[in-house]
């Protein structure tokens, strides 16, 4: 009998959601007058790679107790809202560094 692992499932699907709404949100920011939209978006995206997080790891344990169900749905699920959760860190710093450096230059010069 198939076991399945729901778990596993929503994991995979909220770490390419929160990617894919991640790229949307940064190509909408470039036009004009949708830059909000993008800003609506951000909270969305961050509860889902959370959601999406917490639910790989929980799919990956649940795996290993029904034979290995869904394990690598889950393990997916994990590295999508891991490779969110570190391009927006990184793209925030660089654009926090990159406003700090920008004011900086202004007084200066």
């Amino acid at each position: 009998m198939e076991r399945n692992n729901p778990l596993a499932a929503t994991s995979m699907v909220c770490g390419v959601v929160a990617l894919g709404l991640m790229f949307t949100s940064y190509c909408l920011g470039i036009l004009p007058y949708a830059g909000w939209i993008a800003l609506l978006l951000m909270p969305v995206e961050w509860a889902l790679a959370f959601v999406g997080l917490l639910t790989g790891i929980l799919g990956y344990r649940t795996a290993a107790e029904i034979g290995g169900a869904g394990r690598g749905s889950a393990l997916s699920g994990v590295s999508l809202s891991a490779v969110f959760m570190v391009l927006q860190a990184l793209l925030w710093t660089m654009a926090c560094f990159g406003m700090g450096t920008t004011m900086l230059l202004e007084q200066w010069f």
